[in-house]
């Protein structure tokens, strides 16, 4: 930082500048303000840096395939066998999978679970022009509310 200070008044910033160079003389004063805009174009472009790469997260995790999920709803046993469904206080019913959460003994139990929406397979078989929403639910965690679904 160069010893003269930039001020909103450009007669100032003339009459510090002024007494800089009468100081130190033009060369050093020269080098000195091209280092300073320099370095403010250095702190710029770290900040569009910054900028971008937040943006670009934000556009990743908008994306509901890869995003975690936190639903809040009543645990009820599926007609399948092994199979587990999660209506949640929006009306929507999910289908809860996990390789490492039990749900059966949560049926019947108000629960928060974590998980996330599995990618669909380009092998998969659904119906051409299907636009149901995904309901399917990868869970990794499982938290108990209330041992009943009703309040």
């Amino acid at each position: 930082m160069p010893p003269f200070v930039v001020v909103g008044n450009l007669k100032e910033y003339a009459a510090n500048l002024t007494g800089f160079v009468r100081k130190f003389g033009w060369r050093h004063a020269l080098f000195l303000l091209t280092e300073e805009r320099m370095k403010a174009q250095l702190r710029i472009g770290m900040l569009a840096v910054v900028i971008i790469a937040t943006l670009s997260m934000g556009f990743a995790q908008d994306n509901p395939d890869d995003s975690m999920q936190r639903v809040t709803g009543c645990v009820r046993k599926a007609p399948e066998a092994n199979h587990y469904r999660l209506l949640d206080d929006n009306g929507k019913l999910w289908n809860l999978r996990s390789k490492n959460v039990s749900f059966a003994p949560h049926v019947g139990h108000l629960v928060t679970v974590s998980g996330t929406i599995p990618q669909k397979s380009n092998n998969d078989n659904d119906k051409a022009g299907d636009t149901s929403p995904q309901n399917d639910l990868v869970v990794t965690k499982l938290d108990m509310v209330r041992d009943t679904c009703t309040p």
